[in-house]
């Protein structure tokens, strides 16, 4: 009981780029003066090639007690690209104690050490603004082991200072994927850019069988096309309806036109698509015209997504239109029902990027009507929590029923040019949704209406039976949304579906005879179903005539 442990000096976790030597001395000490001995465990001292050592070896025993006290280990790795891996390597340190008399105390110390693939190197950009695309080419890689490249892009510049053990590409970045090359690949050409807009790009290397990604290469950033034809900047829905919804397209004149080569003034012309049909294609919507804005209306808002562009004309010169903007399409928002909430999630394919650094918060607003008015109820970070927002009803406290809501969504977005104004901002469609309802609505009574048999001829073909009912009262009823009409068959007696309507009659026509059964279901909005309803049946009309006695 009067040992006490021995002690070693914890190194640090360590973050390496392959190919570093690790070298590390870790001394030792006992309070008792006792001998010690220090021990390694790790697969790095097992490793078919470059195995780390150990000196002394485990199982040494050294003194801790003066002069003598020089107990330490040096501990030496030397890394290659083969150990690069997602998770880091464990080494376990053991120090043990030899006293006279009594048992032996131990102590145990794991460092983490991760090996980490390098970044590449850029060897030269190459911007050609006539075709509108980027060349880049970078330094071959030093990895045997390399499996392929990562091509990441963004708009608008951002300051990242790369934290010493990370690895890969943050999703917090915002940077898309837009290429993977076979590690062969030592360029890459980035084509149809948007005018105006800065782009950046960084690239990332996949090391080993498992396709690690290693460091980031530095960003480069440039703004590859002027803005020499019309810039894009709005696409906002200002109306939603299916028959007159309106969409305001809003651009900047081509500031960076060579004005002596295309003498203003200048003038435009619009054309939509709407992406929502595959067979859409762009027409015009305009004629051709000076104003740099345009209200496009009649159009269903509420179903589809529309892309825009600009034709640019300078009449001094030609008739023909000299150049044509980048395209942008309207924000479209969708819902989803949850359990005590409702989840929306919004999506667009702009030139401009809504990945905003200075200006990240896209806007949420909330209304019990479609028509409004519609109250900003929160905002989503986009650069941490993407297109996507939970609406918990805990604006106001004032939590969520079982009615609708209408939504609409305001996007932030930028060029990262500073001619061009940013924040950009546009408005989604408006899109209702309501909470998860998991509780079925009753089942109506239907009743067979009464027709005048005397409407009927004995030789008509056309026979028909309408049904009534009422919606269910009370709680189970509130949601109701549609019904299901079923049908008894003639052959096999079981019931098949007429179709779901909406209304609270159904006129089953073309019929033979009427002598048939009929059973309803109650669907809510959020899709449950009701029990079947009691059947109701009809019987065929009783219409006899005599003949009279001439005949």
């Amino acid at each position: 009981c009067d040992n006490q442990k021995p002690e070693l000096t914890q190194p640090p976790d360590l973050c390496v780029i392959a190919g570093t030597i690790i070298r590390f001395d870790i001394r030792a000490s006992d309070r008792n003066g006792d001998n010690i001995v220090i021990e390694g465990f790790s697969e790095v001292f097992d490793l078919p090639a470059n195995k780390a050592t150990l000196l002394p070896e485990g199982g040494t025993l050294q003194s801790t007690s003066p002069p003598n006290d020089t107990a330490s280990v040096q501990f030496k790795w030397e890394t290659t690209c083969e150990q690069v891996r997602p998770q880091p390597y464990k080494v376990i340190f053991k120090i043990s104690d030899r006293p006279l008399t009594g048992p032996r105390l131990v102590q145990f110390y794991t460092i983490s050490i991760h090996v980490i693939a390098p970044s590449p190197e850029y060897e030269k950009v190459s911007i050609n603004p006539v075709t509108r695309t980027v060349a880049l080419q970078w330094k071959p890689y030093g990895c045997q082991n390399l499996e392929a490249f990562q091509v990441w892009r963004r708009i608008e510049k951002l300051t990242y200072e790369q934290p010493e053990c990370n690895f890969g590409m943050p999703a917090s970045l915002r940077y898309q994927l837009i290429a993977e090359l076979p590690g062969t690949s030592n360029s890459f050409t980035d084509v149809d850019l948007a005018y105006g807009a800065q782009y950046c790009y960084r690239i990332v290397a996949l090391v080993g069988d498992k396709k690690t990604p290693g460091r980031l290469s530095l960003d480069t950033c440039f703004i590859p096309k002027p803005a020499e034809a019309p810039v894009i900047t709005n696409v906002s829905i200002e109306s939603t309806s299916e028959k007159d919804g309106e969409v305001l397209v809003r651009w900047t004149r081509p500031f960076d036109i060579d004005s002596q080569q295309y003498p203003p003034p200048y003038f435009y012309k619009v054309f939509r698509k709407n992406e929502s049909d595959p067979q859409s294609t762009f027409e015009a919507v305009t004629t051709v015209m000076s104003d740099t804005v345009c209200a496009d209306a009649q159009l269903n808002t509420g179903a589809n997504t529309y892309r825009y562009a600009v034709e640019l004309y300078v009449p001094s010169l030609t008739d023909a239109p000299v150049d044509t903007s980048s395209r942008a399409s309207s924000i479209y928002l969708t819902t989803r029902s949850l359990l005590n909430g409702i989840d929306l999630s919004w999506k667009a394919s702009t030139p401009w990027y809504n990945y905003s650094v200075a200006h990240p918060y896209h806007l949420i607003y909330r209304s019990n009507s479609p028509a409004g008015p519609f109250e900003l109820i929160d905002s989503v970070n986009v650069l941490e929590g993407d297109f996507h927002y939970t609406d918990t009803g805990a604006y106001n406290h004032g939590g969520l029923t079982e009615d609708s809501y209408y939504y609409k969504v305001k996007t932030r977005g930028t060029y990262g040019n500073a001619r061009i104004i940013s924040p950009i901002e546009n408005f989604s469609q408006i899109a209702s949704g309501q909470i998860l309802d998991t509780l079925p609505p009753c089942a109506p009574t239907p009743a067979v209406a009464r027709v005048n048999c005397g409407n009927f001829a004995c030789d008509q073909s056309d026979y028909y039976t309408k049904l009534e009912w009422q919606t269910p009262e009370g709680g189970c009823g509130d949601d109701v949304a549609a019904y299901e009409v079923l049908v008894q068959s003639d052959t096999s007696g079981a019931y098949t579906s007429l179709g779901i309507v909406t209304e609270n009659t159904y006129v089953h026509r073309n019929l033979k005879s009427l002598n048939k059964c009929y059973r309803l279901i109650s669907i809510d909005r959020s899709g449950n179903r009701s029990d079947t309803s009691a059947a109701v049946c009809n019987t065929n009309c009783l219409n006899f005539k005599l003949p009279n006695v001439i005949t």
